[in-house]
């Protein structure tokens, strides 16, 4: 997390854009006092605001180009130490990066015993619904561990959030209250300890622990402890005995559903647009009934194209209920099949599948290229080399990819044609 301040002493030229960059990105109001500065020059907790560092990078450049750099002063160095040591800030929880022996999360929060209830804060960067099905499943082990020792816990969660995330919080079975970063730091101060996982696509440990087990163990949960069933995705965000909520799929005739994910947050995990005819072809000639989401042509054979039909991440749920197998890229559909419980084929073609499935046994990880590729544990690039290099090793391994398609249909049971 990044602590900053905004002057409003300056003259701003076009305020009309500059005051949308205060409201939506820096979440104050140009109409509010100015900022309370103490007789020593200092200011107070109201007037300093918390984010992600790439938040507050990404706002800083923005500035910065536009030639207002002034409007935004961020705390480094001793003055950001000065406030995370300051008497009143919350207990850090979070395990450090490095070699440091693991303090596990119960013997920290010693300290606070009695308290009632215990407010716990967590900085988290992510959005995308893989990601926080993982997040959620790792707050659920955390409150596991320490829900015995204590009457009531209230969870705060800082995130940069996207609405459609939103609900998924709804699904836990304790309290939290969701907060959209930026934030004031007397908000933050209100907690008696938090937990920061921001940076975390940045850290070591990310790039080589499961991800489940490096969130646990950023919360001070040593991995281990917990049991391999407890880290599956298992939220009930949509009933698998009543799918399709809110589109429910013809029927089809007696023949295995299939759902093929082509699309990831980030190119360099996403399947080229020239292979997917060719493995939307391969699934048709298999006798499936074949499903997906963009880039669907002419070119390919008859199937339901559910673009833009599943607006809300339950409706996504809904539907991938009610296929019989999923073939995805490293994406939330990987997750959804877990939960789902479904035999699913998931293609890897940077990050390694032990980093993101040894603990979803219906889940098959199939790597593409050598371990030792250059970009491999590169979780995101928009870097065009990067895409190039990407695409020519799925180009070279496209007929990997069809062959374990096929060895996935063996493992299906047999369907009984519907009667008339």
């Amino acid at each position: 997390m990044e602590f900053f301040f905004v002057t409003k002493d300056i003259s701003i030229v076009d305020r009309g854009y500059y005051e949308e960059i205060y409201q939506t990105a820096l979440r104050l109001d140009l109409k509010a006092p100015p900022a309370r500065r103490s007789h020593t020059g200092g200011v107070t907790s109201r007037d300093i605001y918390v984010s992600l560092h790439e938040h507050v990078r990404d706002i800083h450049e923005l500035l910065d180009r536009s030639g207002h750099r002034d409007l935004l002063r961020i705390f480094v160095g001793g003055g950001k130490r000065q406030i995370i040591q300051h008497p009143d800030f919350p207990m850090d929880l979070t395990h450090p990066f490095g070699s440091e022996p693991l303090r596990t999360v119960s013997d920290k929060l010693l300290n606070l015993a009695g308290r009632s209830p215990l407010k716990i804060g967590l900085i988290a960067s992510g959005v995308a619904f893989g990601d926080t099905l993982v997040l959620l499943t790792a707050l659920d082990c955390l409150h596991r561990r320490i829900s015995s020792a204590w009457q009531r816990i209230e969870y705060a969660v800082f995130f940069r959030l996207m609405s459609r995330v939103e609900p998924l919080f709804d699904r836990l079975p304790f309290d939290v209250k969701l907060h959209q970063l930026p934030v004031s730091l007397s908000e933050l101060m209100t907690c008696d300890a938090v937990i920061d996982l921001d940076g975390m696509v940045d850290a070591p440990e990310f790039h080589e622990l499961p991800m489940i087990d490096y969130l646990l163990k950023r919360m001070s949960v040593p991995p281990g402890s917990v049991p391999a069933e407890l880290k599956r995705i298992r939220f009930p965000i949509a009933s698998p005995d009543a799918p399709g909520q809110g589109l429910i799929l013809p029927p089809a005739n007696g023949r295995h559903r299939v759902f093929l994910n082509p699309l990831a947050a980030t190119p360099v995990r996403c399947v080229p647009a020239r292979h997917i005819p060719s493995i939307l072809t391969a699934m048709h000639d298999l006798g499936w009934t074949v499903h997906t989401i963009g880039n669907a042509n002419s070119d390919s054979p008859p199937i339901f194209d559910l673009s833009g039909k599943m607006p809300a991440f339950t409706d996504y749920v809904s539907v991938l209920a009610q296929m019989d197998v999923i073939v995805t890229v490293d994406s939330a559909a990987l997750y959804v099949a877990d939960l789902l419980n479904l035999p699913a084929l998931a293609m890897f073609a940077t990050v390694p599948p032990q980093l993101r499935i040894p603990y979803y046994p219906t889940v098959k990880g199939l790597l593409l290229g050598p371990a030792d590729h250059r970009l491999r544990r590169v979780h995101e690039s928009q870097d065009p080399a990067d895409i190039q290099e990407i695409e020519s090793l799925r180009d070279k391994y496209l007929p990997q990819v069809l062959d374990s398609i096929a060895h996935l249909a063996l493992d299906l049971p047999s369907k009984i044609p519907s009667q008339p």
